[in-house]
């Protein structure tokens, strides 16, 4: 069985921390580094994190910070940038209360008139119907024309509206 623990690794540990190993390391540390070998693995594997540390370390010393007065502005363009998404969120809550109050009114319109707008286009093809079509005047005229102007606008400011939101929040 090997064993998992030695009661020098501590001192081999310390070593690797100081930076003297291997080179500046006493003797009697490498002696016993090369009869063991719960610190021979060790010692292979702490001096290459610490290499790597070590390169990571030059690695970020060497990439350019940027100044403060710029990493300043990228926060404060930040800051306006969420700050207006934030204040275009009532913007567009108020927009999709209003398509929606628009459509309930579009079908109770529908609803309301239904009955004589689908009667009189049922006999607009008959020759019963040429008559009443010439006697809608007035009040089914206005509510037909109505209907037929939302049916027409209501695609276009649902469309305007969507392109809206997609643009705003580029």
């Amino acid at each position: 069985m090997t064993p998992t623990e030695c009661l020098r690794e501590a001192d081999v540990v310390d070593a690797i921390a100081a930076g003297s190993w291997p080179d500046q390391a006493p003797a009697e540390l490498h002696a016993h580094v090369a009869t063991c070998p719960v610190c021979a693995d060790l010692a292979l594997v702490a001096a290459g994190l610490q290499e790597d540390g070590v390169a990571a370390r030059e690695a970020l010393a060497a990439i350019p910070l940027p100044s403060a007065g710029q990493v300043w502005w990228r926060a404060e363009l930040r800051v306006r940038q969420e700050k207006a998404l934030l204040a275009q969120r009532p913007i567009a809550a108020v927009q999709v209360v209003a398509l929606v109050a628009v459509g309930l009114m579009l079908a109770s319109g529908l609803w309301a008139f239904a009955p004589d707008a689908w009667t009189w286009l049922a006999r607009a093809g008959t020759e019963a119907g040429v008559a009443s079509a010439r006697d809608l005047t007035g009040w089914g005229l206005l509510v037909v024309g109505a209907v037929a102007f939302w049916v027409l606008v209501a695609p276009v400011a649902i469309v305007m509206v969507l392109r809206a939101d997609r643009q705003g929040g580029r």
